[in-house]
């Protein structure tokens, strides 16, 4: 069972003491005052928003600014742990406390519900796949049954090769929802009415991708945001590795001919639905869920499906060490974004500017790797991805900023030259691509890829030595020592 943080500790960061935070408390103050007034007089959220009532309305306007701010602020401090509960949930709880416990602290009394009731306790998401393979095992899996999984301990997801076949899916399902960690079982009934009711022949014809976390909504758009934001900062996970395998040349090797995106292949770019499990309070060893359709966000939700890698778990196997770099890496990437940069607007501090510099280098890198983009599209993807994450302003020689920057951070790595100069070499390509409109030069991708993970993964090592105040975070990090 997964446990929520101390309330009090949480409470304290939602209600700061201190002067810059005078509005969050004097909101508190009004609800728990003449708040709990007005939220006694209409017993809900509902009743509320719907009344006519003209001489409220004056004061309805200051209980839903102070309202907002509150809940607002409840949101934050959960999602920095990883947690998400729907804004309409933590609306009622919010609302409730202050009709059902007029005399106890409406914030404290929300996380207590929260934890009572197992909201914050893990489910998972399954999200279809395409064009990803896992090398060697395509051969197996049509002659030996060999069902690959592919999953880096420590981790929050795991990937499946196309299964064609319903029973091999919910047994990946069920090992999935175990090696990660959720307790309550697969709500089987749920799965096979989805399965006969929707377009859902993507869950045996597609890789998968089975993601854990801890989201509980009220209505099927409310958390896909942060849902959508976890599987380009997990994803990032394979694409990194990727990268950083010996052999990073997949696509033109003769071992992608034993990969599963080769090797009985038959999945569908017909997905319109991913799935979200979830505790049920009422259902305290089953998970509920939802079928979602893809609605909302689509360009987002469809670059998410594509992972356009072949893996070789073999090669990380073997890589402990590099793997459990690459997942801290990640954690601390997820971890930063929902504390400093969700939900904060604009202005953000020096950490919050460097996890959205992060962040957005992450999904042009994710671009690169898309095996319908020609050549010249791919270098400008990845050219963007490292000046997003190397550059801090506009320079009048950005490529050998990044040269430089890149051998800085890559101290102690074989090949360091080279990775450097690949950074320099994809430069010069994107500017032939920009000005000349295309490059006769065919760029190795696989080196600038390398450069680009290798260079992520020592600027997130660096993070403890970033200044609370610089406008060149990443020339500083650079300097840093490990």
């Amino acid at each position: 069972m997964s446990r929520l943080p101390s309330i009090k500790r949480m409470r304290a960061n939602i209600i700061p003491e201190g002067s810059p935070k005078a509005k969050i408390r004097g909101a508190l103050t009004y609800l728990t005052s003449r708040g709990r007034v007005l939220a006694a007089k209409y017993g809900s959220v509902e009743n509320m928003v719907l009344s006519e009532e003209p001489r409220d309305a004056k004061e309805r306007e200051v209980f839903d600014r102070n309202f907002a701010r509150i809940s607002s602020r409840l949101a934050m401090e959960l999602a920095s742990h990883d947690i998400f509960i729907g804004r309409s949930v933590l609306e009622d709880l919010l609302f409730h406390s202050l009709v059902d416990d007029p005399k106890e602290d409406p914030v404290g009394s929300v996380l207590r519900l929260i934890r009572d009731s197992r909201l914050h306790e893990p489910g998972f998401v399954v999200y279809p796949l395409h064009s990803f393979g896992v090398l060697g095992f395509g051969f197996f899996q049509v002659v030996a049954r060999v069902r690959p999984r592919f999953h880096v301990p420590d981790s929050d997801i795991m990937v499946s090769p196309q299964t064609n076949s319903w029973p091999e899916t919910v047994r990946f399902l069920d090992a999935a929802r175990r090696q990660l960690g959720v307790q309550s079982r697969l709500p089987s009934e749920l799965l096979e009415h989805w399965r006969r009711s929707r377009p859902t022949r993507w869950l045996s014809s597609n890789p998968l991708l089975v993601l854990k976390t801890r989201s509980f909504p009220g209505s099927y758009y409310e958390n896909q945001p942060e849902i959508v934001a976890k599987i380009q900062i997990w994803t990032a996970l394979l694409f990194l590795m990727a990268a950083l395998e010996p052999n990073q040349d997949h696509a033109g090797n003769d071992a992608r001919l034993g990969s599963t995106s080769v090797i009985n292949n038959f999945e569908t770019f017909d997905f319109r639905h991913y799935l979200v499990f979830y505790p049920g309070p009422g259902k305290r060893h089953e998970l509920d869920g939802d079928c979602v359709p893809m609605h909302l966000q689509t360009p987002e939700l469809l670059l998410a499906s594509d992972l356009s890698i072949d893996l070789d778990p073999r090669t990380w196997n073997r890589r402990h060490r590099m793997s459990r770099r690459l997942v801290q890496a990640v954690r601390t990437i997820q971890t930063g974004f929902f504390k400093s940069v969700y939900r904060r607007g604009p202005k953000l501090t020096v950490r919050g500017r460097i996890f959205r510099k992060i962040f957005r280098s992450l999904q042009h890198y994710h671009r690169s790797f898309r095996r319908g983009n020609d050549s010249d599209t791919a270098v400008l993807s990845l050219a963007i991805a490292l000046e997003t994450l190397l550059n801090d302003d506009a320079s009048s020689d950005i490529k050998s900023v990044l040269q430089d920057r890149t051998f800085s951070l890559l101290r102690g790595m074989k090949g360091r030259r080279r990775l450097a100069d690949s950074v320099h070499e994809l430069y010069e390509a994107r500017n032939e691509v920009v000005h000349a409109g295309g490059t006769s030069n065919r760029i190795n991708l696989a080196l600038p890829r390398a450069a680009y993970a290798a260079s992520l993964l020592a600027i997130t090592e660096r993070l403890h030595a970033l200044p609370q105040e610089t406008n060149r975070p990443v020339a500083d990090l650079c300097a840093a020592d490990l």
